[in-house]
């Protein structure tokens, strides 16, 4: 960590055009900005920060910035909650090393929101993706997410972050699904960077639940593999979200091969899935990826070649009813032996039962992020 990052300088709030926030976390901003209590006063559109209202209207003067300074990759219009009219938004992909400046700015305020954020400073191997809603002054921003260009453990995401007064509009669901979509372009899977933090962690899999609950509601036949292929989440992504969200139960009986577990899908989780809700529009991304080191299911990748089947049937003897939860010590990881059966139901519940496993996989650990929920 950067040592200027562990600095104790806290500022309780912080202004962005008209809103007032109310700050998370201590930040590394020069201790004569945050002293003495005073609002931080920062640019909506360059993120330089000022000491008082008259320094920030001579800097909005002459500033030349109505958008982050980068490529525009994706715009298009979406219903967003609260507005009567479709809003426009955009994501800009920022390079670290080219915009360092507004990078550093940006991590700065992301770091009052982001509890043990370490990134401040050294950003060059990184890039932003920063959201914004677009009106006749400028694209105004709303959040971002962070990547490394080059990263070892193919994660899509290092850190993500929707500023207060933005939350509970979708937003940070939008910027999980869009980092989704790069990845997909990338053609490899994506997972954001462990561990994650309690809220980010609350975010993720409720996207990963709902992002499961899509694919299997309609299957007469599926597998583990092809529903990682179709949300773009790695085997190891899906297989925690199956434990962790409590759809996974014990079945009454085993077969050949051992223990059994179901997955009970209800019919208010399909509502839910069927909410207005903002989405990302995969036909509005303008796009080039950066680089990639590594090809999707690389044979030469162990979290990659699991290669499991996953069988759906309509077959009632195969499947057991059992409403007590999964417990901690309960193994129901799988593995490319491993089947599972699957009953769909529009009153009780969609039931998938596994055989059992050979090996764990690990659990996810609760990445320092701060994003709406789903």
């Amino acid at each position: 960590m950067d040592a200027r990052c562990r600095s104790s300088n806290l500022t309780s709030r912080v202004q962005i055009v008209e809103y007032e926030v109310d700050t998370w976390y201590s930040g590394p901003y020069p201790e004569e900005y945050v002293k003495d209590d005073k609002i931080l006063l920062i640019c909506e559109f360059c993120l330089s920060y000022m000491l008082d209202e008259e320094c920030l209207r001579k800097h909005n003067n002459k500033c030349q910035h109505f958008c982050p300074p980068a490529d525009e990759i994706y715009r298009s219009l979406h219903k967003v909650k609260n507005f009567d009219e479709p809003q426009s938004l955009s994501v800009f992909e920022v390079d670290g090393a080219k915009s360092k400046l507004y990078c550093q700015n940006l991590c700065f305020l992301g770091k009052l929101f982001i509890d043990q954020k370490t990134l401040c400073y050294d950003v060059d191997q990184f890039l932003f993706y920063v959201l914004t809603r677009n009106d006749e002054v400028g694209s105004h921003l709303l959040g971002y997410f962070s990547k490394e260009k080059h990263s070892k453990y193919k994660y899509n995401v290092s850190c993500i972050m929707i500023l207060p007064q933005y939350q509970s509009y979708g937003y940070g669901r939008f910027l999980i699904e869009f980092s989704y979509l790069l990845s997909k372009q990338e053609n490899q899977l994506g997972s954001p960077e462990k561990p994650l933090s309690a809220l980010g962690l609350n975010s993720y899999m409720n996207y990963w639940k709902y992002s499961i609950i899509d694919v299997i509601k309609d299957k007469d036949k599926i597998s583990i593999k092809e529903i990682s292929d179709a949300t773009n989440m790695t085997i190891e992504d899906v297989v925690c979200t199956l434990q962790d969200t409590h759809l996974v139960r014990k079945a009454a009986k085993s077969d050949n091969r051992g223990n059994q577990y179901s997955i009970l899908l209800m019919e208010h989780e399909i509502d839910k899935l069927n909410r207005p809700r903002l989405t990302v529009n995969p036909e509005d991304l303008r796009w080039t990826r950066y680089v990639s080191l590594y090809a999707k299911n690389s044979e030469d990748d162990d979290d990659y070649a699991v290669s499991s089947t996953v069988h759906l049937s309509n077959d009632e003897a195969v499947v057991e009813n059992n409403n007590e939860p999964m417990q901690n010590g309960d193994d129901a990881a799988f593995d490319d032996e491993d089947n599972l059966s699957l009953k769909s139901h529009t009153s009780e519940a969609t039931e998938i039962a596994a055989g059992s496993p050979q090996g764990c996989l690990p659990m996810l650990e609760p990445m320092s992020s701060c994003v709406d929920g789903y």
